[in-house]
Formats: C-alpha cells, structure tokens, sequence
C-alpha cells in the first residue's frame, strides 16, 4: 500500500470489512485487483484483471483474465471458491487438483454437490464429501452455522 500511496495509484484498503465483500460491491470502478488472495480470482471478467504473484513470492506477478484462470487452474472464474474450498491444502482432507476439478465439472458449486451427492460414483469420494460438508461450505463462505455435534 506505501508503493500505491507513492505512485499516487488508486486503491482500496478496508482493515474493518471483509475484502471479499468490498471488492465485489466495487469491483466495477477497477480495471485491476493486485493481490495475493486467490479467492479474488473469482471477479475475473473481460474488464477485470487480477494479478497474483507467481509461485507466491512478490517478485514476479502473473495477470489472470477469465481464460487465464481456466487456462491454469481448470475452471471458470465462478467456481474459484469452490475449487479453492475443495483443494485447500491447508487441510490434511483436501481433494487433489484433479478431484476438485472433476466434481466441479459434473456438479458445480458447493450447494449443487451437496444436493447430488447421492449421485456421486464413488462411495469413498460421497462419503468424505459427507464428513467434510461443514469445513468446505465454511471454507467456502456458505454457512455460518456451527459445526454439527457428535
């Protein structure tokens, strides 16, 4: 933000609100989303790029369009949160890139898997997808609601 603030470039910075929630009420006053939250990667439009950093470091940036993100991640810009909600890896239970990617293709988004889920093939994939149904749509931001109790 100093390098912004210097360069007199026009930018949003919010520590109160939640950043989704702000880019996507303003997203349409920007040409350019500079971050390193892929969940961004989800605004991608014609008339909206994101840049993320290559390979996470902040040295080299790579601009994504909505054929970028389908070109390197697999899928369309609106199904980003549920890709990233699937293949965390920050969690020991996270799908491979493949998994994530074929779900998606068959299902959609996180709701529409959950309301097939008796339709899914395999009954290992149907039953971690059962187990884990909590921690995806939270990672997901699709429930506020608190874990189930055993």
């Amino acid at each position: 933000m100093v390098v912004l603030r210097g360069l007199r470039i026009p930018y949003v910075h919010d520590s109160q609100n939640f950043g989704l929630q702000v880019i996507g009420h303003m997203r349409s006053g920007f040409s350019h989303i500079v971050t390193a939250d892929k969940r961004l990667l989800q605004f991608c439009t014609d008339d909206l790029t994101v840049v993320v950093p290559r390979d996470n470091k902040q040295i080299e940036w790579d601009w994504r369009t909505p054929d970028a993100v389908k070109n390197t991640m697999g899928i369309a810009p609106k199904d980003v949160p549920t890709y990233l909600a699937l293949a965390d890896p920050s969690t020991e239970r996270a799908w491979t890139i493949k998994q994530a990617i074929r779900l998606i293709e068959l299902y959609g988004n996180v709701d529409s898997i959950y309301r097939n889920l008796g339709k899914v093939g395999s009954s290992q994939v149907r039953t971690r997808l059962a187990e884990c149904e909590f921690q995806i749509r939270k990672r997901c931001g699709r429930t506020s609601a608190s874990p189930p109790t055993v």
